[in-house]
């Protein structure tokens, strides 16, 4: 995923993790990830990659605040780098 921004690979990690990402504990855990003090991930931040993310058909809206990752083979794809780089 090449010149894709740092939190456009994060957001959708956790949102296949089944975490919601406007959590605090989403947004500290997307924090870590990327190296970064937690208070650098708002949920404006959020709110702007998942708005560029869905404009790119990455991920749907589902209402409530939450999202999905669209597409089952890109989900597992996402699942198996999350695992792969936390083992």
């Amino acid at each position: 995923m090449g010149g894709v921004d740092p939190i456009d690979k994060a957001v959708p990690s956790i949102i296949v993790e089944g975490q919601k990402p406007y959590a605090q504990e989403s947004r500290e855990l997307i924090a870590k990830r990327m190296e970064i003090a937690a208070k650098g991930v708002t949920s404006g931040v959020i709110q702007q990659s998942i708005t560029r993310m869905c404009a790119k058909g990455v991920i749907a809206t589902t209402g409530c605040r939450e999202c999905l990752v669209e597409g089952r083979g890109f989900a597992a794809w996402i699942e198996q780098a999350v695992l792969h780089n936390r083992g």
